[in-house]
């Protein structure tokens, strides 16, 4: 029985870690509360934005394509999707998540996708 606690604690606390909320300096992310913070403004984020960033910033420095980026956000049956909506999507957050001293740490992978480059191990 004690190890079921321990276990069960150990699943509650990595699911409440994993892509539920995110501070790292000048930025603070609740997914679940859909509260998203830049330098301490509010930033208003559409849900695909949302959808877009939290696959990004809970992978730090794992490239993700666009293919599986596209299926995490536009779910499959959903009406068409033009094949640009995703660099739209990444503008808009771009733009969005900048900081005052530095470049928005989502980086294009020429050819292949995007990678969130902070909070990655270094």
């Amino acid at each position: 029985m004690v190890l079921r606690a321990r276990v069960e604690r150990l699943f509650a606390r990595v699911g409440r870690q994993e892509g539920k909320e995110y501070q790292e300096e000048g930025y603070r992310f609740s997914f679940d509360r859909q509260e998203f913070a830049v330098e301490g403004r509010p930033v208003e984020l559409s849900r695909t934005e949302q959808k877009l960033l939290r696959m990004l910033v809970t992978r730090p420095g794992q490239t993700l394509t666009r293919e599986i980026l596209n299926e995490g956000i536009w779910q499959e049956g959903s009406d068409y999707i033009d094949e640009n909506a995703l660099s739209v999507t990444v503008a808009r957050l771009r733009k969005k998540l900048k900081l005052s001293q530095e470049e928005c740490p989502i980086r294009t992978v020429y050819g292949i996708g995007y990678v969130w480059e902070r909070g990655k191990e270094k």
